[in-house]
């Protein structure tokens, strides 16, 4: 799960990231403090303040943080959806049902 979660966001927000003129690394070392508690309480909700003040530092318009960060958080399931499919997965082959590699990538 946590190796396909850094994969998506290298390749996917990082490809977002270069075409809209940002390197995805920087970005992260930006909020490394609120990945950090994110991580430590499991909880994306710590670090939703803190991250609004630091886009708001980083030059964000307030209110355009203020609608897409608690936005984001309700709508961007995207590491939800990679779990989802990873358990999908693990539950095929423990019952020994056989997935051909199509029906893996249609998960």
């Amino acid at each position: 799960f946590y190796l396909t979660s850094l994969l998506f966001v290298l390749v996917v927000l990082g490809a977002v990231a270069w075409y809209n003129g940002f390197s995805i690394l920087a970005l992260i070392r930006y909020i490394k403090e609120e990945l950090l508690l994110v991580l430590g309480t499991s909880s994306s909700e710590a670090a939703l303040p803190g991250l609004m003040a630091k886009m708001e530092r980083a030059g964000c318009n307030r209110s355009v943080v203020g609608l897409v960060i608690p936005t984001g958080y309700s709508f961007n399931l995207d590491g939800t959806n990679i779990y989802m499919t990873l358990a999908a997965l693990f539950i095929a082959q423990a019952n020994d049902t056989p997935l051909t590699f199509g029906d893996q990538i249609l998960l």
